[in-house]
């Protein structure tokens, strides 16, 4: 199948649910615990998929699943109060290589920490003027504000996906230099978000996915908490979540950054933690409740963001680098056809990373956190089908990107940009295809 086929495929899939069921609902479990220490350097760096912060985060407490909000918990948005997302008309501007940077917050500060697509289009969130903030657009180029549950803390959207069920968001409670706990939002158009009953105190989601089951949303262990495995939460309308008990010890130990729908099957992607350190792994389910772990190389690198057109899994991040001091060729990005194993795809120099990525037909574009041979900002890359690296130029004062995600004959990357040496606007870049 053609790039092309593979897009339009994966632009379908989005609209319709994996064929995957799920078994009945189970009661709340609260994750187990126990003495050993938890591993927790990769799954920090994965968990900012959309959490841009520059410190450290760290749970005030350990991850406990509560049915309803209650005054000593973490998140206690008002399930009725709302506000708009008031701000000026998005406004567009050309940028090279037949991209155009869209502001979602023209003349004040914001940014984007999670995006989406649904059947209804495409939704953003994430935060401005201090508050949190939500979009949405039919088409990824004309965006409109959109209501948020009304709420003085500071919440910050960390995952969202979306299905003909809705959409739905996770949020933490996030300070200075943490974010803890989760809450639940969801919408049915992405115009109106509702916040709902689940709170889950310490844990941040990071990630959710979309079954014929209705979501799948996966918690991170965190320094300090000494539960065995991160903790797995199903919803069958986007409105109620509850937790479920993984069979057997697949996800013990387990760090996951990232999750992906592929043929059938979910696939997780992380490090799994050793009596000594930790080693990269992917793991698969087919329904979210029995797990298999899948150790790799010690060539492979624990992925940060992991994304399937189709045909393939792609999963990037950085490989192991010879020594701090010395440049050598190293894996950035691998490949798959099942989740089971992965080959290299993409390699480049000096201990570079790729952050984010998404299929770009032919191709795929990603966002690396250091610039790669020239790229601008923080370095789009384009990914050709046999794994060449070559730079996307755009706008350097792009200064942060938090998700990308396919589209009609596009690619669409959100973020922040420097507008001014005291201004960051929230921002939509559209990729025109191909990239060039």
């Amino acid at each position: 199948m053609s790039d092309e086929g593979r897009l339009r495929r994966l632009l379908a899939d989005l609209e319709r649910s994996a064929p995957m069921a799920f078994p009945p609902p189970t009661q709340p479990h609260a994750a187990r615990r126990s003495a050993w220490p938890v591993f927790a350097a990769v799954v920090i760096a994965g968990v900012a998929i959309g959490v841009l912060l520059a410190g450290p985060f760290g749970p005030r407490k350990v991850g406990q699943l509560t049915p309803s909000p209650s005054p000593g918990g973490l998140l206690t948005p008002s399930p009725t109060a709302s506000t708009a997302s008031r701000s000026p008309a998005p406004s567009a501007s050309p940028v090279a290589a037949g991209a155009t940077i869209i502001s979602l917050t023209p003349g004040g500060n914001g940014v984007v920490t999670a995006a989406t697509r649904g059947p209804r289009g495409f939704v953003a969130l994430g935060r401005r003027a201090g508050a949190p903030a939500a979009w949405h657009s039919a088409d990824g180029r004309t965006w409109s504000g959109a209501t948020t549950p009304g709420s003085t803390e500071t919440l910050q959207a960390t995952a969202a996906a979306g299905s003909d069920l809705g959409y739905v968001a996770a949020v933490a409670t996030c300070g200075p230099s943490e974010c803890a706990g989760a809450a639940f939002w969801s919408s049915s158009d992405g115009a109106r978000w509702v916040t709902t009953a689940t709170r889950l105190d310490g844990r941040i989601v990071v990630d959710i996915v979309v079954t014929n089951g209705g979501f799948l949303a996966i918690a991170g262990t965190w320094p300090g908490d000494s539960s065995q495995q991160p903790m797995i939460l199903r919803s069958v309308d986007g409105r109620g979540w509850q937790a479920i008990s993984p069979a057997g010890s697949g996800l013990t130990g387990a760090n996951v950054t990232a999750m992906a729908v592929h043929r059938g099957q979910i696939v997780a992607v992380g490090s799994q933690l050793q009596a000594v350190g930790s080693t990269p792994s992917s793991w698969t389910s087919t329904d979210g409740l029995v797990w298999t772990r899948h150790l790799q190389s010690s060539g492979w690198a624990a992925a940060m963001a992991l994304q399937s057109d189709g045909e393939r899994l792609i999963a990037v991040g950085m490989g192991p680098c010879a020594s701090r001091n010395a440049c050598a060729e190293l894996d950035l990005a691998w490949s798959s056809s099942d989740g089971l194993t992965w080959q290299p795809y993409a390699r480049s120099t000096c201990c570079q990373q790729l952050w984010r990525v998404a299929p770009a037909a032919p191709g795929w574009l990603a966002v690396a956190n250091q610039q790669i041979r020239g790229a601008g900002g923080p370095g789009f890359v384009s990914i050709d089908g046999s794994g060449g690296l070559r730079p996307v130029s755009v706008d350097p004062s792009v200064s942060e990107v938090s998700a990308i995600l396919p589209g009609e004959g596009a690619t669409l990357a959100f973020g922040q940009r420097a507008a001014a040496p005291s201004r960051r606007e929230a921002v939509v870049i559209v990729f025109g295809l191909p990239l060039r």
